[in-house]
């Protein structure tokens, strides 16, 4: 029983760290996971990563999912003095590049929670690329910083 306990621990600070190091499918890799999220009564977070494909054939991001509630990815764009928020259903990602997913920039957001989630929670996070399949991390949620 002990064994086994320590099995699962092992098995989740290995996901934990994951996000912080590269994770990779084929020849994609994501690293730097973060969620963010305001101190109380948050209705949303910001969720920042960064892709790096290694190879030399595209592929694309089609979606993350979390069952802790629905991800979609935007992109912020200035247009005419005015920053505006674009959806970004389906990601490219080039061969032998780096997609960066950061603060007023791209970014994805967690909302409609399908559970309580806050500061210090450790969420799972399913990345889909056409191409190379799913890659599965978990990141822990962060208190906000600046203005995300």
């Amino acid at each position: 029983m002990e064994r086994n306990r320590r099995g699962t621990l092992l098995a989740a600070l290995l996901l934990s760290a994951c996000s912080r190091g590269e994770s990779r499918i084929g020849d994609l890799g994501v690293r730097d996971v973060q969620i963010r999220i305001a101190p109380a009564g948050a209705s949303s977070a910001a969720i920042y990563f960064t892709m790096q494909n290694h190879g030399a054939v595209a592929d694309t991001l089609r979606r993350i999912a979390t069952d802790a509630g629905v991800v979609s990815l935007h992109d912020n764009v200035s247009q005419g003095g005015m920053v505006a928020m674009t959806s970004l259903p389906l990601l490219p990602v080039p061969p032998n590049d780096v997609v960066t997913f950061s603060q007023g920039k791209r970014h994805g957001m967690l909302e409609n929670f399908s559970r309580r989630v806050g500061v210090g929670d450790t969420l799972t996070l399913d990345f889909d690329f056409a191409r190379s399949g799913h890659l599965r991390l978990r990141a822990t949620v962060q208190l906000i910083t600046g203005t995300e």
